[in-house]
This record gives C-alpha cells, sequence and structure tokens, in this order.
C-alpha cells in the first residue's frame, strides 16, 4: 500500500501522462527476454536460465576478432524471428552477407538493413542517429522489433571522413562525445519502446596494469549497456578425443541483472551449432541435482532413473535428459539464484574474476 506522500506526489506527475509508481510502471519492468539456444548465455545476460536479450535494455557482446559475436548475435536474431520479430541490423562495418544470414537461419526478408557509419551526416539519409528516429517513429511499444548494431568502433563522425580527405592524421576528437550522445539517445528509444537492443563491440589486450588481459573498448558510451559481456578466449572441444566445435570463455563485464565478473563457458558445435546444455553438468553436480555412476565401463550422469554418458551429455541425442532435470527439479531456480544480480552464492562451477 502507498503511503499519503507518495499518492500524493504521484497526482502532480500523473498530471502529464508521464511517471508511475515503479510497481505499476511499465517502464519498470522486462516485458520478455530473447533466448540463446545456450542456457549458460541467457543465465550469463538475464540471471534466467530461460531467458537472454532483456526488452527495452541495450545489451553489449564484446571480444577480439572470430570470438562468437555476430554468431552469438545472428543466434538471438534467429530466435525472435520465430516469434514474429522484425530486425533492424546497423552494419557500420559493411559486412553483411544476405546467404551467409540465411544460412545462420534467418529470414532475411524481415531484416531492415542500414549499411552506415556515420553518427551524424550532412546528408540526413546517410546519418544512423536519423534513419533511427524515423523507424522509432513507427514503432509502438510492444511491437516485436529488435535493433542490432554491428558494430560500435566503426561508427564515425562527419569529421573523420573530412580528415581522410584532407590527407590528416590527427585523431578526430569528437567521435568519443558523439557515440557517447548516440548511446545515451539509443537507452532513451530503446526504453520507450521496451524493445531489445544489441551492441557489437570490439576489445582489446591491456598492457598496463595487474595481470593485463582483455578490456571493452568505447570509454563512456560503456555506461549506457545494462550488460557487457566479454568473449574473451575460446578453445577447441574434444569429445572422444576428437575436435568438433569451439569453447568460448564469457564473462559479466558489467551488468544490473547478473552477477557482475561472474565468468562461464558454452560450446558451437561444427555439426549442430550451439549446444544448449553445455557447462551445466558442473554446476548441477555442484548442486546435488545429478551424480555419477558407472554402467558397464562407462561414466553416466545420473538422477532418480534418469542417466546420459557424461563423455557426450551435451549433445542433443542426451537433451531430453536436461529437459527432466529442468521439469522435474528447481535446477532452473538453482541456476538463477547462483547468477543472479548480488548473489554470494560460493559456486566452484563458475569462476568469479575480482
Amino acid at each position: 500500500m502507498a503511503s499519503n506522500l507518495t499518492k500524493k506526489l504521484l497526482k502532480s506527475v500523473k498530471k502529464n501522462g508521464i511517471g508511475d509508481t515503479l510497481k505499476d510502471s511499465e517502464f519498470g519492468k522486462i516485458d520478455y527476454y530473447v533466448p540463446s539456444d545456450s542456457i549458460i548465455m541467457n543465465l550469463l545476460m538475464s540471471a534466467k536460465w530461460n531467458g537472454g536479450v532483456p526488452a527495452g535494455r541495450i545489451t553489449m557482446l564484446s571480444g577480439a576478432k572470430s570470438h562468437g559475436k555476430t554468431v552469438s548475435a545472428m543466434n538471438f536474431a534467429k530466435n525472435y524471428q520465430k516469434d514474429g520479430g522484425t530486425i533492424v541490423l546497423i552494419d557500420s562495418e559493411f559486412a553483411s552477407e544476405e546467404s551467409s544470414l540465411a544460412n545462420l537461419g534467418l529470414q532475411t526478408e524481415d531484416i531492415i538493413y542500414l549499411p552506415l557509419s556515420h553518427i551524424k551526416d550532412d546528408v540526413k539519409e546517410q546519418s544512423i542517429t536519423y534513419q533511427l528516429n524515423e523507424i522509432f517513429k513507427n514503432i509502438d511499444r510492444g511491437d516485436k522489433v529488435m535493433i542490432i548494431l554491428d558494430s560500435l568502433g566503426a561508427l564515425q563522425t562527419k569529421n573523420t571522413l573530412q580528415n581522410i580527405e584532407k590527407n590528416n592524421n590527427a585523431v578526430d576528437m569528437k567521435v568519443a562525445m558523439e557515440k557517447k550522445a548516440f548511446m545515451s539517445f539509443l537507452t532513451a528509444l530503446v526504453g520507450q519502446k521496451g524493445i531489445p537492443c544489441i551492441i557489437l563491440n570490439h576489445s582489446y589486450e591491456s598492457i598496463g596494469g595487474f595481470g593485463g588481459g582483455q578490456e571493452v573498448a568505447g570509454g563512456g558510451a560503456l555506461y549506457y549497456p545494462s550488460t557487457i559481456l566479454l568473449m574473451s578466449s575460446k578453445a577447441k572441444m574434444k569429445i572422444n578425443d576428437e575436435n568438433q566445435g569451439t569453447l568460448l570463455r564469457t564473462q559479466i563485464y558489467k551488468g544490473r541483472l547478473s552477477r557482475e565478473k561472474a565468468v562461464a563457458k558454452w560450446a558451437m558445435h561444427y555439426e549442430y551449432g550451439i549446444l544448449p546444455y553445455y557447462g551445466l553438468d558442473e554446476l548441477a553436480l555442484e548442486g546435488g541435482y545429478i551424480e555419477e555412476a558407472k554402467e558397464g565401463r562407462s561414466t553416466v550422469y545420473k538422477f532418480n532413473e534418469n542417466t546420459c554418458p557424461k563423455k557426450t551429455y551435451m549433445l542433443p541425442e542426451n537433451n531430453s535428459f536436461w529437459k527432466k532435470l529442468l521439469e522435474e527439479t528447481d535446477f532452473g531456480k538453482y541456476l538463477n539464484d547462483v547468477f543472479a544480480y548480488g548473489s554470494n552464492k560460493q559456486v566452484k562451477s563458475i569462476e568469479i574474476n575480482d
């Protein structure tokens, strides 16, 4: 029950049709999430095993070249289209190719493609800010639209081009300011319309400081995304001594929904694509939801009468084992609690990079 003072103040802000209590405001809630095919990725982004990219917020995927950023973003886009969503793809690197995205499972006729790199431009049609503003005018809250920007690092100002034309090697000092202003503009519109937004960004090798490692590029622009994931390394995924895919190590660089600095691994199989249940075995073992047992000469994972081979637990042939575990136990709630923002659960299965 709201206090009398709250009710009094609320009357004044409601006169203009703006403002409500946080409990009742549509802007204070996340209407839905766009899922990844990886439960680990869902948890890293939203602290919900069946969550993903939150609507009304900006999510940034950052990492070095060939570390899964674009594949991850297009995986979210593909799943969003399954629910009737339209994708607005801003390609500042001019690198998207229709057949490649079609091969990833996207419906390219439902992708609005904007090959633009200038944040602002004297020719307004060549300005990302102008084009996005025109699109947002035609979006109502509840419309199924997702914005993808590939990438933040390639955005330019008109000064950048002018310097090139003059053979001037001077650094464009306005880029950082305009990127920051652009992110402020985008954050407000995404929040008002309640739509999901993914931005791809690059990282760089940190030379100074203790321990080095990867850092996310972007300066002040990094204040605006709700979640920033850093894809910092990849390795071969071996099954039965055969290289069958790629492992990606991903850290919550910044998070308002999930546990900051948490690190977890997920996997892309050469044949099957992203593996939904990769990385859950150690969490399930540590939480006491499954146990290891011997079945002949093989080791299996087991709960109740259900089993699956340990070595191939993550492959599609064993998906039913994990579906039953999530349906018949509170394992999903346990996962959410482990990854939740502010959680202090001591879990060895996920690394916390302090």
